[in-house]
């Protein structure tokens, strides 16, 4: 990890991305094929095939699904696409990978921007279409996500058919009992692109360590192959940060019945976008969280980002 003043404070540990993962039974039972949701593509006008797909695989409580007459949206059984929450500012698994594949980007640069984007109107159209899947019955509301059930044991109730979801969650996912998953690469954007977040974490040392040496040998362990190649890859549970380990874990992964390639193709074809690095997050948190909310709570429409934006804009004046 390299600060704004050029120094490294960190070791790179692993990295993750943003994909798909899909309740296999539930996507049979829609008529759905695997290889459809290979290729899905999404835009903020009708949602494309994204969103038929997301229809489909929503069932209310008569049995009846979103893209059927009669569908009563007020008594959902199956949500098609779960939610875990509006994303504040950064929406890395909520709406992040739509918004930058509608060709938005977060800031002026990266890292260290001077100003925010959330005014753009590419990202109040994706925040308006991805909004409009809870009105139309498609996504759970911001009351059902914020009940004190978790997106993750939702799905494994079969409240969710599919969810977004970082790599780093994989095993979570494939552990739940009784449920059958698999995934999917997120949809193609208007840029004819896909997009997701490129993120990661970094062994660093405290300041106030008693023993800087010990933990210091421990911090470049962690960051060496022995460790990324024979310990983190073999466990299948994160990408290491290391290339060469990368491949192990995807062996790792697929070992254990899961093909992880929605989650690195975005490496290997060049459509990370790297998350977000400025100073006073805490702050752009703060004002994002209350927006977003009331946005994906319909108690405020997307030109509420307006004023939002200018706030944010206004701790780099």
């Amino acid at each position: 990890m390299v600060a704004k003043d050029g120094k490294r404070y960190g070791l790179p540990k692993d990295f993750d991305t943003v994909a798909v993962i899909y309740n296999t039974d539930l996507l049979k039972k829609a008529g759905i094929k695997p290889e459809e949701m290979a290729e899905l593509s999404w835009n903020p006008q009708d949602g494309g095939t994204y969103e038929k797909v997301i229809a489909r695989l929503t069932v209310d409580k008569n049995g009846k699904r979103g893209d059927e007459p009669g569908f009563d949206k007020k008594n959902v059984a199956t949500y098609g696409l779960g939610l875990n929450g509006s994303g504040a500012g950064f929406g890395q698994t909520e709406w992040s990978m739509y918004a930058m594949s509608n060709g938005w980007q977060y800031g002026d640069k990266n890292p260290w921007p001077t100003t925010f984007n959330y005014a753009d109107p590419k990202f109040k159209e994706t925040i308006k279409w991805f909004t409009s899947l809870i009105d139309k019955g498609y996504m759970p509301t911001m009351d059902i996500v914020s009940s004190g059930v978790g997106q993750i044991d939702a799905y494994g109730a079969g409240k969710y058919a599919m969810v977004t979801e970082g790599s780093w969650n994989t095993k979570t996912y494939w552990n739940l009992k009784g449920v059958k998953s698999a995934l999917a690469p997120t949809p193609i954007g208007p840029t004819g692109k896909r997009a997701s977040l490129f993120n990661g974490l970094a062994d660093n040392i405290s300041a106030t360590s008693d023993n800087p040496d010990a933990a210091w040998a421990w911090v470049k362990f962690l960051g060496s192959p022995a460790c990324q190649e024979d310990i983190v890859a073999k466990e299948a549970i994160v990408f290491p940060a290391i290339k060469t380990a990368t491949v192990k874990a995807e062996q790792a992964f697929k070992d254990a019945g899961i093909d992880v390639k929605p989650f690195t193709m975005h490496v290997e074809q060049g459509t990370t976008h790297l998350a977000p690095i400025a100073e006073h997050w805490a702050d752009i948190t703060a004002t994002m969280t209350e927006t977003m909310d009331a946005i994906f709570s319909f108690k405020a429409d997307v030109n509420s980002l307006d004023q939002a934006n200018a706030t944010v804009n206004g701790l780099f004046g």
